[in-house]
């Protein structure tokens, strides 16, 4: 209690940010501290966390905490990126370009800066930022030159374009380029397997869905997984029943028919890759419920992997073709 302590991240609701200055005035029934703001307000602060995702959203590492530092004093460089609500700078001792203008711009206003020490250098900025500013000047000048070339009606097609490309203001675009807008902001707010399923159902191959989405292919086929898992445990309902006199597909592993046809469509998929796999390596159907049985007593895939690469020496194993099999 007394202590005064910084946020070291940005409230999801607002509440501080990073930078926001304060003291613990008491701790709740649970321990966590109780803040006082510099305006007042008092703050029970909870654990959070920090994430590192792949591209595919999945958490990689992450690291939960208390977002406190002690803030009685603290360098110039661990002052980088926050916005103070007060500092007291002492400059006296800067060294580097830049250091000056990193520590008196972290303050919000000028009533908040107290500088009680300045040398020679603190403020210097570096020969190479003086020249380069000096080059971007001189690049804005020929951009307006070579601007002012074109015709009124030519820079308004191209800010139109511009626009629309960016997101930016609606008014003088067509009803189609509108309708296209509203497509791709759909399909933005879609989870990211449920863009593949529709990409899947306009006919493209998963090495086009890729291609199209720019993403790897074994990132499309854990998509494929995903949409498999919530077909059989229905959370994704199918609105289209299977046809009578249809003829289910013959496959190893599952069932082709009976689920409607973008079930069909997404267990033939998956059969185009993990049937050449069970072929090539003769696998009965008891090897494979051997594979299933590892796999539910396995906390992780990479064992499987191990066990059924090494061990079996099975060809062409990969953990896309461990992650089908479960989910067949």
């Amino acid at each position: 209690t007394g202590t005064k302590v910084m946020f070291i991240k940005n409230d999801r609701q607002q509440r501080y940010q990073n930078g926001t200055l304060g003291v613990v005035v008491d701790f709740d029934k649970d321990n966590m501290p109780i803040v006082e703001k510099l305006n007042g307000d008092k703050v029970i602060v909870l654990p959070d966390s920090w994430q590192i995702k792949s591209d595919d959203d999945k958490i990689l590492a992450e690291v939960s905490q208390i977002p406190l530092r002690y803030a009685w004093a603290i360098t110039i460089h661990k002052s980088q990126g926050m916005t103070l609500d007060a500092a007291e700078v002492d400059l006296t001792k800067g060294f580097g370009f830049g250091m000056g203008y990193v520590a008196l711009s972290r303050v919000r206003s000028l009533a908040g800066l107290k500088v009680i020490g300045l040398n020679n250098q603190a403020l210097q900025v570096a020969p190479f930022v003086v020249e380069e500013n000096k080059r971007l000047i001189q690049k804005s000048n020929n951009a307006i030159d070579a601007l002012n070339k074109y015709k009124k009606e030519q820079l308004e097609a191209k800010q139109k374009e511009v626009r629309l490309r960016m997101g930016g203001l609606e008014e003088s675009l067509s009803d189609d380029e509108l309708k296209a807008k509203e497509s791709k902001k759909l399909e933005e707010k879609l989870p990211t397997a449920q863009v593949t399923l529709k990409l899947i159902l306009e006919g493209k191959s998963l090495e086009e869905v890729a291609k199209v989405r720019d993403i790897q292919l074994r990132t499309i086929i854990d998509h494929l997984c995903d949409l498999l898992e919530k077909q059989n445990t229905g959370l994704i309902p199918n609105p289209s029943p299977k046809e009578k006199g249809t003829e289910s597909s013959s496959l190893p592993l599952g069932e082709g028919g009976g689920r409607g046809l973008e079930y069909e469509i997404l267990i033939n998929l998956a059969g185009e890759i993990i049937n050449p796999f069970i072929k090539k390596n003769k696998l009965t159907k008891a090897k494979i419920n051997d594979i299933k049985e590892d796999m539910k007593n396995a906390d992780k895939l990479k064992p499987i992997y191990d066990k059924y690469k090494n061990e079996h020496k099975l060809v062409g194993v990969s953990y896309e073709i461990l992650k089908l099999i479960r989910v067949m």
